[in-house]
């Protein structure tokens, strides 16, 4: 709790931090701040309205209703808003920037940062960007529900996706120098993406509910169809082929799970089930297949595992 003086201490602190900004004029102090690139300014005027709105429980709380008059918390608190706004937007923006991680943003209510209607005058470019909002939380969805972001058709249709993310935050910087039809443009090109990654997805179902849903047995089956040594058989026998060795390594899982802590046996018992599961079906398999067969799924148990530590 803070005294009566640290109240007021706190309060000329808050003054002198919002001093150089005009807060009486919400719209000018919005553009103001939008022309804020560096986070370190907007962090120290986030934390003095922060610590307006603090004071302002603190004196109703205590009943110092004399200093309510010494600043308009109300206005503090609608600025707050706009300075969190901001920041999310710089946050978001880096993140398109240095999207390492291909699942990174698509967790993130993107098209709820990008956009800030009250700067948008014209009808027409209000209402593109707002399909374009609801474009992109579509799109932002279709990726999350993707189970195999490591697919190099996904990888591109992501990059797709990143890159009109990257145009439209920099150009939601400012709306009004954004014509509808620039604006149709974007929504146009994100029609076309999400209408691909649904497709994909469409398709990833497809395989999946082949294996009754186990995703490690379907991301196998795709990347042995797309082996660039060569066809591994035809598409019955690897679906007969990933069914038998993953259903031999869950049975002994399920009576020993201890073996996948030790890497070279467990590698072992993979490359036997794969081995026997090419034999059953009578399928041709050359060294080098059997070794990639092996790594990919030996790869998704582990990752199975290590996720569940």
């Amino acid at each position: 709790f803070m005294s009566r003086k640290e109240i007021e201490d706190e309060i000329r602190r808050v003054k002198e931090a919002v001093f150089d900004y005009t807060l009486d004029n919400l719209e000018t102090f919005s553009s103001q701040v939008s022309q804020i690139q560096d986070r370190e300014p907007l962090n120290d005027l986030r934390r003095a309205l922060e610590s307006a709105r603090d004071l302002s429980n603190l004196i109703r709380l205590f009943g110092h209703q004399d200093l309510l008059n010494e600043l308009d918390f109300k206005q503090l608190g609608r600025a707050l808003i706009i300075v969190n706004d901001r920041i999310s937007l710089l946050n978001v923006q880096k993140a398109l920037e240095n999207s390492a991680d291909t699942q990174g943003l698509v967790n993130i209510a993107i098209e709820d940062v990008i956009f800030n209607f009250e700067k948008i005058r014209e009808e027409e470019l209000r209402l593109a960007a707002e399909d374009c909002q609801a474009l992109i939380k579509r799109a932002r969805t279709a990726f999350s529900n993707n189970w195999d972001p490591d697919d190099p058709e996904y990888l591109s249709l992501y990059d797709a996706f990143l890159e009109i993310m990257r145009k439209q935050s920099i150009e939601s910087m400012d709306m009004l120098e954004l014509k509808a039809s620039e604006q149709g443009e974007i929504n146009r090109s994100l029609e076309e993406i999400l209408k691909k990654i649904e497709e994909l997805n469409r398709r990833n179902r497809l395989i999946m509910d082949k294996f009754h849903g186990n995703q490690k047995a379907a991301r196998v089956y795709k990347k042995l169809s797309t082996y660039d040594g060569g066809k591994i058989g035809t598409p019955e026998a690897r679906y007969a082929i990933i069914l038998q060795a993953t259903n031999s390594l869950d049975e002994q899982l399920l009576h020993n799970s201890g073996i996948l802590s030790s890497e070279g046996y467990f590698r072992g018992q993979v490359q036997k089930c794969i081995m026997d599961a090419f034999d059953s079906t009578s399928t041709d398999i050359c060294l080098d297949a059997l070794n990639y067969a092996t790594e990919q799924l030996y790869d998704e148990y582990i990752k199975d595992y290590e996720g569940d530590e």
